[in-house]
């Protein structure tokens, strides 16, 4: 039973690591524990695979706990397949180890770990990067910096070695040069890394204090998942909505605020995905009907009766429509940006959306009753369709100048790749728009915050979080919460409320990342593929054998 053991302090202390215990050594001594599974000879090669797929369960299973609160099957489904990552790691790893016999086993380990990781976070439909490893290092802000340079999945890549040499400092006890030669290399590489990473935190500092500042105002209405599902709810989520919007008003006073912005799908009804006639939504609901909401509630209500008097723009969530007929309907998780006439000026669409959630993955091949037993065990069935990537958006401020931001929707948030992808668009901030309704007032809220400063460092541009229910909240280039709502009592989820702040100005330049984007995993992958199959080669797994 020792294995298994170790497998579930191993996962415990990955978990441990993460919010919303954020003891972020464990990350060390779990990477630590798996990488001493990976090289126990003692262990047949069933039983590594077992024990590591056992600290795959524990580590995905407990650690996204959350996804119990929207249902059952999403756990599971996400906690079964992810956590064969593990023996993944441990398998590709040995094999390599037969490829470069002379390379240090903490290496091969590391770059074994950042390729499953670099894998899982893509693939199958859109891949599943939460909880990357890197994520352990988001709330001490001077060890973050470094993704500035190599993205989270290269902090995942540094963490996992970093966890290798320290198994081998244990178990080399008995070798005392190996051990100084050890120590030596995690001292002197990961400390210079951290502390190239910490002199990062004044660069720019004086740019943004200087800089051109926008004010923005964030509505989170904090509606419940089962008000914003039920039939005919629509007037009374919209009252909420415009009742945070007249707040934020106040709020504002003589300052006004240069941009609104409601959460991911927080406007109820649904709008046209563009301006082509034809366009259908539902049975007997075509384009004329939506692009009379939008004259009402929009151009109507809101602009001339609520945001005429601040003279700001609008960045509401909605679902918006496209299709020329009912047969070929197709909705999209929509951002949409208003001038205060009410003239839309901007449309994005979720690009990378969630299997499961929003799409049915091989829906088109699948038989029909899949459709009928999602539906009713979710109370909707999931068929959005994805965008077209990253776009910027042009605002005109209330002073006269002009600021361009970048707009992601919920889930991308968590994607080092797509941060890369927006960040080089060259905008003055990204607003990510989410609903966290689904999740109650759990950890994950804590999750995702830590990938929102991670987005923020790689990018080195601010970031707005507008939410439904919490965290919204304003961070820097650096990492940093500026800003963010919270009731009298010091909560910052399941609340409702405004919050008025300042965007920083970004500094100047680009950062690394956003000029490379993933290519330390990338190459990382590449080199564990190569020697994966170099290693099966060398012991014969693809020889031909004649019957």
């Amino acid at each position: 039973m020792r294995p298994y053991w170790i497998a579930v302090c191993g996962a415990l202390a990955l978990v441990a690591a993460h919010e919303p215990f954020a003891v972020w050594p464990f990350a060390y001594v779990g990477m630590a524990l798996i990488a001493h599974l990976t090289w126990d000879d003692a262990l047949s090669s069933r039983r590594r695979a077992l024990a590591t797929y056992v600290a795959g369960l524990i580590y995905f299973g407990v650690g996204c706990h959350w996804l119990l609160e929207t249902a059952w099957f999403n756990w599971l489904g996400m906690t079964l397949p992810e956590a064969l990552s593990f023996p993944a790691t441990a398998l590709i790893a040995r094999r390599m180890a037969r490829f470069t016999p002379r390379w240090p086993r903490a290496l091969v380990f590391g770059l074994a770990f950042c390729a499953t990781e670099y894998v899982r976070a893509r693939f199958p439909f859109n891949g599943y990067p939460w909880f990357l490893i890197g994520a352990t290092h988001a709330k001490p802000l001077e060890l973050a910096q470094i993704v500035a340079v190599i993205g989270a999945s290269g902090l995942g890549l540094v963490i996992a070695i970093s966890g290798g040499v320290l198994r081998e400092l244990v178990v080399r006890r008995r070798e005392p040069a190996a051990r100084v030669r050890l120590a030596a290399t995690l001292v002197v590489g990961v400390g210079a890394l951290f502390a190239y990473a910490a002199s990062w935190t004044d660069v720019g500092e004086s740019a943004q204090a200087e800089g051109s500042r926008t004010r923005v105002a964030v509505v989170q209405g904090n509606i419940s998942q089962r008000l914003k599902h039920a039939p005919k709810t629509e007037r009374e989520i919209l009252a909420v909505q415009l009742r945070g919007t007249r707040a934020a008003l106040a709020q504002a006073e003589d300052r006004g605020f240069d941009l609104l912005c409601w959460a991911e799908t927080m406007f109820p009804y649904p709008l046209a995905h563009d301006d082509a006639p034809g366009t259908w939504f539902s049975s007997g609901f075509g384009a004329a009907d939506a692009r009379a909401i939008e004259r009402e509630f929009i151009a109507g209500d809101l602009m001339r009766g609520v945001m005429k008097e601040s003279h700001a723009s609008l960045l509401l969530g909605a679902i918006t429509c496209s299709g020329a007929t009912p047969s070929d309907r197709a909705d999209h998780n929509s951002a949409l940006l208003f001038d205060a006439d009410g003239v839309r000026r901007g449309r994005y669409s979720k690009t990378l959306l969630v299997p499961g959630g929003e799409f049915i993955p091989l829906r088109s091949i699948l038989p029909a009753v899949v459709d009928r037993w999602v539906e009713s065990a979710a109370g909707f069935l999931p068929r959005l369709a994805p965008g077209d990537g990253p776009k910027a958006f042009e605002l005109r401020k209330r002073d006269g100048s002009a600021a361009s931001f970048a707009t992601t929707i919920c889930y991308e948030n968590v994607y080092p790749g797509y941060a890369a992808a927006v960040g080089a668009l060259g905008v003055d901030f990204v607003v990510n728009l989410s609903n966290e309704g689904w999740f109650g007032v759990s950890a994950e809220f804590d999750q995702m915050e830590s990938a929102t400063i991670l987005r923020a460092i790689e990018m080195r541009t601010p970031v707005v979080r507008v939410t439904n229910t919490g965290i919204s909240a304003v961070y820097d280039a650096y990492g940093r919460r500026l800003a963010a709502l919270t009731a009298a009592d010091g909560r910052d989820r399941g609340i409702e409320g405004v919050l008025v702040a300042d965007v920083p100005a970004r500094p100047p330049g680009t950062s690394v990342f956003v000029r490379v984007g993933e290519l330390p995993a990338w190459l990382a992958t590449l080199v564990a593929f190569v020697g994966f199959v170099g290693g099966c080669l060398r012991a014969g797994y693809f020889r031909w054998r004649r019957a």
